[in-house]
C-alpha cells in the first residue's frame, strides 16, 4: 500500500510532468515527424499543468485523418519510429500512450501532450 500510496502522489503531482516533458521536448526538438508543446512552467504548479496549444487529430480518429488528407501508413510508421527512439536513443519514453495524449497535426506531425 505504501508504494502504491507513492506511485498514486507522483503521478497526480503535475510538478514532475513538466520536468520529464522537458526532456521530451529537447529530445525531439528538431525532429521532422514529432512535435512536443512547450511547457509554460511559470504556470504550471501541482494541480494545474500548462502546455503550449497544439492544433491536431487525435491519433484514433480515423475518419478525420483521412479526411484531413494525412497518410495513416506513414503516421503509424512516425510514431512507431518515435517510440523506438525514446526506447532506445533516449532511454525516456511517454509511458502514456492512449488516444487522449497523441495527436496529428494537420502537417502531418505526431503530437505527444
Amino acid at each position: 500500500m505504501d508504494e502504491f500510496s507513492r506511485i498514486i502522489r507522483h503521478e497526480i503531482d503535475y510538478t514532475m510532468r513538466p520536468r520529464m516533458q522537458k526532456g521530451f521536448y529537447s529530445n525531439f526538438q528538431e525532429s521532422a515527424t514529432v512535435k512536443i508543446p512547450r511547457m509554460y512552467w511559470e504556470y504550471s504548479t501541482k494541480h494545474v499543468l500548462c502546455q503550449e496549444f497544439s492544433e491536431g487529430i487525435r491519433i484514433s480518429d480515423l475518419k478525420k485523418l483521412e479526411a484531413a488528407g494525412l497518410d495513416k501508413k506513414k503516421i503509424s510508421t512516425d510514431l512507431a519510429n518515435a517510440y523506438l527512439k525514446m526506447i532506445f536513443e533516449d532511454g525516456f519514453y511517454h509511458a502514456d500512450p492512449h488516444p487522449g495524449n497523441i495527436f496529428v497535426s494537420l502537417e502531418g506531425k505526431i503530437i505527444f501532450s
